[in-house]
């Protein structure tokens, strides 16, 4: 009906909300096509207004792929870390921070815990001051084929470090901190090493050039580790190293980078993969999501069978389907014409193309299949 708000599904309560608005304003059109004579009078609006109510209607834009949060992307880094930068206050010269290089590891919390021995100097700062921050760093596109550390993904974490005092919680922290470091077992008994852990109030991620945000503390603990962290790089490296075509393949047809030469997966997680295309106006991130959630390496491994799959299936050809028909000869033309009128002498046929079918083969009263030959004949009036 003319002047109906549109029903498709795509447009939103608010799209139908500002058309009603635009046809109070706009002269109706009855059946025979003039203006009603009650709202012919109504001012036209303005073009900016048709224009923002067309803006209104259009469809909305396709959701970009899903990907980790700042806060889950941040607790997949600290639980493959196994080194940072442990920034304390400096006890002389007083006031300045001091950064010393220590080994790590996170907990189920995501709070990293720390063996560290009385005689260093960062755990004198600490008992000074249990004021810390710890930076970790990731890798990613840094092992690629331009290595830039500063596209590699990073975290501080800021908060008090303190001794695990009760014997239950140390125990727990040295045995995730010996199972990230299998070596640190003939020191974790000595008398001057003890176990510290670090509490995060404050949290600052930076992903790379242009993704960086600070992470609330209960966003960061209410987040979690990615399941494919621990298999991850196996995963990247099998692919680039074994499968450059299935990545190059994903690249072109998934991606749409017609112009790539190569392409390296550089990120894996439960939702999809980031792949770094080179072209000739250089280097290109992507993002090809995963069709579900994937919880294994396993599932990982099933999901990009089936988006090769589906990648191979989109660059192959299309050949055209072969014709089983072929053009009779002239004379046979002839001859099937002369059939055609003796069978119907009331009718002619017009000069229409006849052809062979040589799955066909019967005989009609009217003359127009004999043998597998299928005329095609429009009659018309003799």
């Amino acid at each position: 009906m003319p002047g109906a708000p549109p029903s498709s599904p795509l447009c939103s309560a608010a799209s139908r909300t500002a058309w009603s608005a635009l046809l109070k304003t706009q002269p109706v059109l009855c059946s025979a096509g003039k203006s009603s004579p009650t709202l012919a009078s109504r001012p036209v609006p303005p073009i900016w207004t048709t224009l923002f109510v067309m803006t209104a209607l259009a469809p909305a834009p396709t959701a970009p792929p899903r990907t980790p949060s700042h806060a889950e992307r941040c607790r997949t880094l600290l639980s493959r870390a196994r080194h940072g930068t442990l920034c304390t206050h400096a006890r002389d010269p007083a006031g300045y921070p001091f950064g010393s290089l220590v080994a790590l590891a996170c907990d189920g919390r995501g709070h990293p815990v720390f063996l560290l021995s009385g005689l260093a100097e960062h755990t004198r700062n600490l008992t000074a001051s249990p004021q810390a921050s710890v930076l970790v760093l990731g890798g990613g596109p840094a092992s690629g084929p331009t290595p830039d550390p500063l596209a590699s993904p990073r975290a501080t974490l800021i908060g008090e470090c303190t001794p695990v005092a009760e014997e239950g919680f140390a125990r727990f922290a040295r045995e995730t901190f010996l199972a990230a470091h299998p070596s640190a077992a003939t020191y974790a008994t000595f008398k001057d090493f003890a176990m510290y852990m670090l509490v995060p109030t404050a949290v600052r991620y930076v992903g790379g050039f242009g993704r960086m945000s600070w992470i609330d503390q209960a966003d960061y603990l209410a987040a979690e580790a990615d399941p494919l962290a621990a298999s991850a790089d196996g995963i990247l490296e099998h692919m680039n190293d074994d499968h450059p075509d299935a990545v190059l393949a994903y690249a072109r047809a998934l991606a749409g980078i017609d112009d790539v030469s190569r392409a390296l997966m550089v990120d894996i997680d439960r939702y999809g993969f980031d792949l770094l295309a080179l072209t000739p106006e250089g280097d290109r991130r992507t993002r090809i999501p995963f069709d579900t959630d994937v919880t294994s390496s396993e599932e990982a491994r099933q999901a990009l069978i089936a988006l090769v799959k589906t990648a191979r299936t989109r660059l192959a050809p299309h050949p055209r389907p072969a014709s089983s028909s072929r053009r009779l000869p002239r004379r046979a033309r002839e001859r099937q014409l002369r059939s055609n009128s003796r069978s119907s002498p009331s009718m002619s046929p017009s000069r229409v193309p006849i052809f062979w079918n040589p799955h066909f083969s019967s005989t009609r009263s009217d003359g127009m299949c004999h043998g597998g030959v299928v005329a095609r004949t429009a009659f018309t009036p003799g």
